[in-house]
């Protein structure tokens, strides 16, 4: 008989966002398929803006928008850039006599004006201007009260009060009046006679950066008098390199010009060759950044042409379709222009340098039409082709962009342009990729065994390798060694090992920071006041200086170079003017008579001294604070910096090279505890730069893993699925970090960006290898092969790419390629091997077929039943060996220990979260003698079922978890537990019987046990009875280690006693059919009482688990319907599954009724339509499947 049912239960299909997506891509394609003219037009429209967005740009070269521009390393920079001259250039002549130095620098200068029509150079410093300094000196000495140092004050006052001291001075002012110098020597003297000023002088002529030089035919010379200097001040700064890098041309052929000028001089004038061998050479921080911004050019040039050779070589092999391959190129060039059209839309001027290093974006968004090209052949079909690749693309594209998205809220402004264009650019590539590529390729012809393995089923995943638990404990093993190792990884702060100088240029510094009177023993420690005027910020300079004292006092303080002389502040101005007023009213008087009769006595007009004479009779005239802070400003240039709205006063202290980060340490805690200001070193200043990025790049590391995670839980649905793709990223990063540590590779400020490349890449390889999993799990169709031949395309192209820096001489670049290979190696490593042996373990394809996939929260059941378990039997264990040995095991103790074997099984079996047990109840049945219980089928769950039945049970032989290890022995001891071997089975049940305990007879070892289970109970008189268990394989489907959700049914039959008839034959076969039925009745209703729609519901609702979140949530609601009963439909297919031998069910969703209904009836034959063919491979795929179930597609049926 052949029933007919339609099912209308209303289990429909709620898509999750990525299926919508598909679902609008796909209807898309289909619209945009017959409308090309539509299609052309859209994507002219599209290449029109973005070329009138790009139109916009303004491009610039400055390496230093890498560097954080947080306040504290921007003030430090800006700092050390003042203090250092960071914008000029110095132009070093030597290998010639001073005087041919002087006529070279008197040329190049010159000939530099005249070239530099570009106004490069802001300032070009090769003489002295002799009128300018003696301006500078008579400004110096109008206001002199105000630069004196108490110091200055207090030796005066001894000079004066020395016998004889204005007599002394006259001889020594006349003895410099007769030397050859003696005009320089009538105008210092003339202001200061007696010498009374000479710190001040000495300080106006060290200057007010502390630079060390000298000067001979007013040119500036280094100390030791061999090279003559040229300072060239950039008018585009210290690190732009687009303007700077024409100065440094420019400076370069003028220095080629006048060398080739001198030696022409000097051949002309020595015929014989022994002329002079000039050599211009020039260094400063505008040449270094020049230098590095060239090499990295170079280096990418040479990088790029290698990379793309050997990559279009590459792609000729695995993609013969040239016409695919220029697809590919197209498209990412076109999300190349979206992001560079955002770019200049957002920002006023974009860094070539930033676009340069997008290369990285680039290797991600080339993802996406490779798998999209390379796909093609497996599916072979362009819209299936898009069905099959939208959600793991779309989904690896919004993590992606989410992780380069978080490059925005960096303090580099570089950084964050990166990540605003590599955002714009993979979301760019993803829409060009689904939108217009589908209607641009061309589908490849598959080959004949690529097309067999594309039909061909995909078998259940089963653990394969011979090794696999020792591979694995290696696996783990090597992850914690490197997890271990990856804790020390550094972080490398020094940004001078990013630097690139030619050795010419590294000889020249040394010798020039040498001569300028540096040394290898000490360095130099910034200490830098702040404050909202300049006022505030010389008081607190001041304040600083103090501090400073007792470390002057130790010789700590080799030398200091401060403003406090020559712009103190208006407090330090009056006090200074007020201990000048006290000394000049104690000897102006007796000063000014003394000098004029010794001037009178040496034939000196005494009017010679007349600036002298006005200064200590001004007395009680304080000095014009303006005048003095305009002095002071021009003299301590280079320590004075203004930055967003305060002013900053630097002290440069020099100090040995050991204490420097100590002494610099110890000044910062106390400024910044006084809120005055802050104190560095160039380590110093290098490492707070740099680890303000490191705290920026961990947070965002911790902040976007969290982002993908969360998106990849939203995606799948399920949390299992999230770490499973979450996984290879977090265990990648461990090895690579570890692997870092161990070859002694760092991050830097560079490298570091390949953080986000390699999460970005680890993410899209982690996301198309669980898709490929899901998808062959679900549907039974290959998919993975396919998925990782896109994979390897990818990384063999990123090796290459990046790894072709491995050439590059910059050490940045360099870092780039080292990290890269590292990082791709680990992240593809990771994406092959992590997802599919966890995957594995996960479905548990290989445990059985009522063995369901592992759940977290099925996990977290087990784990703690588990627990609970071990610690219920460590309890027994000890509870045992104290009443059974350590104490005399009397019947009383034995009974009390069984009784708690009892509880203990009970509660272990019916305690268990998510497992319901019904057990008889045989708590009133208390009798005199035992009985004989009868067991038919022996599974790994029913010795503990059965401890939990009764404590009088004694279990003959048996064996399973509940009765191994310490357990066994207690309960061999207790009179539980009895060997089954025969010379000592037939005694262990007589004694139980009279114990009045009931022996338990395992019967699956056929007719022969059943006929010594009846001889038995007739020998000792025992009645017997038939327990039987339903569900267990089902809820213990591998052993009691796991439980699946369900319900387990424990039955007793009716008590039957043996026959005393005296042909014991035919007593023993009827008792024999008796026994036989009473296991048909018992099995019969324990059955019907475990196999109801609710007890095979969860089983078949976690059949469904893992395919996919919309079909299980389905399933989910379809069971609901059927165990509540209010599915009418299924209501009335169960009645006809009652009498019909056929049922036909037409399910709208997955089958689960189907499938339901088939479990339930095995005799009957279920016959499923299901509307299309992706729900028939899915029912078909299902591990529960039935011989009864058959599943047909509408369509074909119709």
């Amino acid at each position: 008989m052949s029933a007919r049912c339609r099912s209308l239960s209303r289990s429909f299909l709620f898509p999750s966002r990525s299926i919508a997506m598909t679902h609008f891509l796909l209807r898309l394609y289909d619209w945009l398929h017959v409308r090309p003219l539509l299609r052309w037009g859209l994507m002219c429209c599209a290449l029109l803006a973005l070329l009138l967005g790009v139109g916009q740009a303004h491009f610039k070269e400055d390496i230093g928008d890498f560097l954080p521009d947080a306040s504290r390393y921007g003030d430090e920079t800006a700092v050390y850039a003042q203090a250092n001259a960071g914008e000029r250039i110095a132009v070093v002549f030597s290998g010639a006599p001073a005087d041919s130095l002087v006529a070279a620098v008197d040329a190049f200068t010159a000939r530099l004006a005249q070239a530099d029509t570009g106004h490069l150079a802001a300032h070009v410093t090769g003489s002295v201007d002799l009128e300018r300094m003696e301006r500078t000196t008579a400004a110096a000495y109008a206001h002199v009260p105000a630069f004196l140092l108490p110091a200055d004050v207090h030796r005066m006052e001894r000079a004066v009060c020395a016998p004889d001291a204005v007599g002394q001075g006259m001889e020594r002012l006349y003895t410099a009046l007769l030397m050859p110098t003696g005009d320089l020597a009538e105008q210092t003297f003339a202001r200061d006679p007696l010498q009374l000023f000479a710190p001040v002088g000495a300080a106006l002529q060290q200057g007010g950066d502390g630079q060390r030089f000298s000067l001979y035919d007013d040119h500036i010379f280094t100390p030791d008098g061999r090279h003559a200097l040229v300072l060239v001040e950039s008018a585009a700064g210290r690190s732009e390199t687009g303007r700077n890098a024409r100065l440094v041309a420019l400076i370069d052929a003028t220095a080629a010009a006048v060398e080739a000028q001198a030696q022409g001089t000097s051949s002309a004038n020595a015929p014989h060759g022994a002329g002079m061998q000039l050599k211009v050479r020039q260094i400063g921080a505008p040449t270094i950044a020049v230098t590095n911004a060239w090499q990295i050019k170079t280096d990418s040039l040479w990088a790029i042409g290698l990379a793309v050779v050997l990559i279009v070589a590459f792609l000729a092999v695995v993609l013969p379709n040239v016409r695919n391959i220029c697809l590919v190129l197209l498209t990412v060039g076109l999300g190349w222009l979206l992001g560079l059209a955002v770019l200049s839309t957002v920002r006023t001027s974009v860094s070539v340098i930033v676009l340069g290093i997008s290369s990285v974006a680039v290797g991600i968004a080339i993802n996406y039409p490779l798998h999209f090209v390379a796909h093609l052949r497996h599916a072979g079909d362009v819209r299936r082709n898009l069905r099959e690749l939208a959600s793991p693309l779309l989904i690896g594209n919004v993590t992606t962009v989410g992780a380069f998205a978080a490059l925005v809220p960096l303090h580099a402004s570089a950084l964050r342009d990166l990540g605003l264009f590599a955002a714009a650019l993979l979301v760019g590539t993803l829409a060009v990729v689904l939108v217009l590529l589908p209607h641009w390729v061309k589908v490849p012809a598959p080959r004949a065994a690529e097309a067999q393995r594309a039909e061909a089923p995909v078998a259940p995943r089963r653990r394969t390798a011979r090794h696999w638990a020792l591979w694995t404990g290696v696996g783990v093993a090597l992850t914690l060694v490197l997890g271990y190792f990856s804790l020390d990884t550094a972080f490398d702060a020094d940004l001078r090992r990013l630097n690139y100088m030619r050795p010419e240029q590294r000889e020249l510094l040394a010798e020039m920071v040498k001569l300028r009177g540096g040394s290898n023993e000490t360095e130099p420690v910034y200490v830098t006041a702040t404050g909202r005027t300049l006022d505030e910020a010389l008081r607190r300079s001041e304040a600083l200086g103090r501090d400073i004292e007792p470390l002057r006092r130790r010789g700590v303080v080799k030398t200091e170079v401060s403003a406090d002389r020559f712009l103190p502040s208006a407090e330090e101005q009056a006090r200074r003017e007020r201990a000048w007023q006290a000394f000049a009213q104690r000897n102006a008087s007796r000063l000014t008579t003394e000098l004029v009769r010794e001037a009178e006595r040496h034939g000196v007009r005494p009017a010679t001294f007349a600036d002298f004479f006005a200064t200590v009779r001004r007395a009680g005239t304080p000095e014009a604070r303006a005048e003095v802070e305009r002095f002071g400003r021009a003299q301590c240039e280079a320590l004075i910096v203004e930055r967003e709205g305060r002013c900053l006063v630097t002290r440069v202290l020099t100090v040995p090279h050991k204490q420097a980060d100590s002494v610099a340490q110890r000044l910062n805690a106390r400024a910044e505890r006084g809120g005055m200001g802050f104190a560095f070193t160039v380590r110093t200043m290098n490492e707070s730069g740099v680890r303000g990025l490191s705290v920026d790049f961990n947070l965002i590391g911790w902040v976007c893993g969290a982002i993908v995670f969360g998106f990849l839980w939203l995606s799948f649905g399920r949390l299992e699925l999230a770490l499973l793709a979450f996984l290879p990223m977090a265990c990648s990063w461990v090895w690579i970090l570890g692997t870092m540590h161990l070859l002694d590779l760092r991050f830097n400020l560079v490298n570091v960006i390949l953080a986000t490349f390699i999460f970005g890449q680890g993410d899209d390889y982690s996301i198309f290898v669980t898709e490929g999993l899901l998808y062959e799990y679900t549907y039974r169709r290959p998919m993975l092969a396919s998925y990782r031949r896109g994979i390897v395309i990818s990384a063999v192209i990123m090796f290459v790419g990046m790894g072709t820096l491995l050439i590059a001489r910059h050490p940045a670049l360099r870092s780039l390629g080292e990290i890269t290979v590292l990082g791709m190696g680990c992240v593809v490593l990771a994406a092959a091997l992590l997802p599919p042996w966890v995957f594995g373990r996960m479905v548990r394809e290989d445990s059985g077929r009522w063995a369901m996939p592992v759940t977290l929260g099925g996990l977290w059941r087990n784990g703690l039943a588990a627990l609970c378990e071990t610690t219920l039997g460590v309890v027994l264990s000890v509870y045992g060996w104290w009443c059974l040995v350590v104490l005399r095991a009397t019947p009383k103790r034995r009974a009390r220990f069984r009784m708690a074997v009892h509880r203990a099984a009970r509660w272990a079996v019916c305690r268990r979260c998510g497992v319901e047990v019904a057990l008889p109840d045989v708590a009133g049945e208390h009798r005199e003698g035992g009985e004989l219980l009868v067991v038919p089928v022996h599974t790994c769950s029913d010795a503990l079922l059965l401890a939990a039945t009764s404590s009088r049970c004694v279990q003959v032989g048996g064996d399973g978890p509940w009765l191994r290890g310490l357990r066994r022995k207690w309960l061999y001891k207790a009179g539980l537990l009895v060997d089954s071997r025969a010379e000592t089975r037939h005694e262990a049940i007589r004694v139980a019987a009279a114990e009045g305990l009931c022996p338990v007879v395992w019967m699956d070892e056929g007719d022969d046990t059943w006929q010594r289970a009846l001889r038995t109970a007739a020998d000792f008189g025992l009645s017997y009875r038939v327990w039987r268990s339903a569900g267990t394989e089902r809820v213990w489907p591998t052993g009691m280690a796991w439980a699946e959700l369900g319900r387990v049914v424990v039955g007793l039959s009716e008590r039957l006693r043996p026959t005393n008839a005296e042909d014991r034959v035919t007593a023993v076969r009827v008792q024999l059919q008796e026994l036989r039925d009473a296991v048909a009745r018992t099995e019969a209703l324990t059955t019907a009482a475990a196999e109801t729609p609710a007890d095979f519901a969860p089983a078949v609702e976690a059949a469904y688990r893992y395919k996919g979140i919309a079909t299980e949530r389905s399933v989910a609601r379809t069971l609901r319907a059927v165990v509540s009963g209010r599915d009418e439909t299924w209501n009335t297919l169960w009645r006809e599954a009652q009498r019909a031998e056929q049922v036909e069910v037409h399910s709208p969703g997955w089958g689960a009724e189907a499938l339901l209904l088939a479990l339930l009836r095995p005799t009957v034959r279920v016959r499923c339509v299901v509307k299309n063919d992706d729900v028939a491979d899915v029912v078909r795929g299902l591990r529960l499947m039935p011989e009864n179930l058959e599943v047909v597609v509408e369509t074909a049926r119709t």
